[in-house]
């Protein structure tokens, strides 16, 4: 008796198991291109919004590379991972010492979409930015 109700209470934990969320069962590969909007001093009345073109590369072997037409999107690269509904980057590129480093797209983009859109946001509270990059797989 006792045996039946360990396996009772077993199947019961069991079939209450949780497992994290995972919004996307996101497959990147690819090249993309799109819009990428920066929002200086974010969050205050005197917020003011640059963009540029954006153009990404996301391969299959976690490696990704990223240009942009103004010097607000420097041109960069690195590693990728995909951990439920956020994107983490992490730069390699090199740059020279006359840089803002702080443009340099690196830590974790949370992940949505619109449509066909995969939209990349990121809150850079040290620097007061915000980051949104709208992309479309060509």
């Amino acid at each position: 008796m006792k045996t039946v109700i360990m396996l009772l209470i077993c199947f019961f934990f069991a079939g209450c198991e949780s497992s994290p969320p995972t919004s996307y069962n996101l497959t990147l590969s690819g090249d993309y291109s799109g819009v990428f909007y920066l929002t200086y001093q974010a969050g205050t009345d005197s917020g003011m919004v640059s963009e540029s073109n954006a153009f990404f590369t996301f391969s299959d072997t976690g490696w990704y590379s990223c240009k942009g037409s103004t010097g607000i999107l420097p041109r960069g690269g690195g590693f990728f991972n995909v951990k439920n509904d956020s994107l983490h980057l992490m730069d390699l590129y090199l740059r020279t010492a006359l840089f803002d480093g702080s443009l340099v797209l690196n830590g974790a983009f949370y992940i949505s979409h619109s449509g066909g859109t995969l939209i990349l946001t990121q809150e850079d509270k040290n620097n007061s930015r915000f980051r949104r990059i709208e992309l479309t797989l060509q």
